[in-house]
């Protein structure tokens, strides 16, 4: 990266929403409005944040420790099964999809959905600092089988009204292969949580 280089806002805020959403955090941000942009932090290479960035990361981070005991308190590996209709998933962070990620603690479900629609490389670290922006991706479909009773669900976004928490409509649907139930997101820019109450 040259003198005068910016940090590539949408490649931070991906890797952000990937390692949040699996519980863990990262060393990244120092002093003023600087961030690391190497592994040896005083290397004084300037790299800039550019002020749509560092408005997210405040976000980003605010979402963290509001909803920590939704990210990492307890958190495993859910058995839910997460089916979005029209749009492509991944369930390992391929390239041109939504990521889903299934989790969950005591008796909620948690679903992740982190957009890589504009991604072109199953790379973690944006050497070349472009991808490009992620689609906004509006009324996204999913059916949810394996999570249980479901009682409730909701969904917060750092990317949407601040992290809030928002309700959704459930509806209860049976197939061949049993119950599901089918919710509809809003939208998706960067990253979705979605909060499932269930029944033990």
């Amino acid at each position: 990266m040259g003198e005068h280089a910016y940090f590539n806002t949408p490649s931070v805020l991906l890797a952000d929403a990937t390692i949040f959403a699996a519980g863990a955090a990262h060393i990244e941000l120092g002093d003023g409005n600087r961030m690391l942009s190497r592994e040896y932090f005083p290397d004084g290479r300037g790299v800039i944040v550019p002020a749509q960035l560092a408005a997210s990361l405040r976000k980003y981070y605010d979402f963290l420790v509001a909803y920590e005991n939704y990210l990492r308190d307890g958190v495993e590996t859910s058995p839910a099964q997460v089916i979005l209709e029209n749009v492509a998933q991944s369930d390992v962070g391929r390239a041109g999809s939504v990521w889903t990620v299934a989790r969950r603690t005591d008796n909620r479900q948690i679903i992740h959905l982190i957009n890589l629609m504009g991604v072109r490389k199953d790379a973690w670290r944006d050497d070349a600092a472009d991808y490009p922006d992620a689609p906004l991706l509006r009324g996204v479909q999913l059916s949810i089988r394996n999570a249980g009773e479901i009682r409730g669900a909701g969904w917060a976004s750092p990317d949407v009204d601040g992290g809030a928490f928002h309700t959704l409509e459930i509806h209860r649907e049976r197939d061949a292969k049993g119950p599901y139930v089918k919710i509809t997101i809003p939208s998706l820019r960067y990253w979705d949580m979605i909060i499932l109450d269930s029944a033990p």
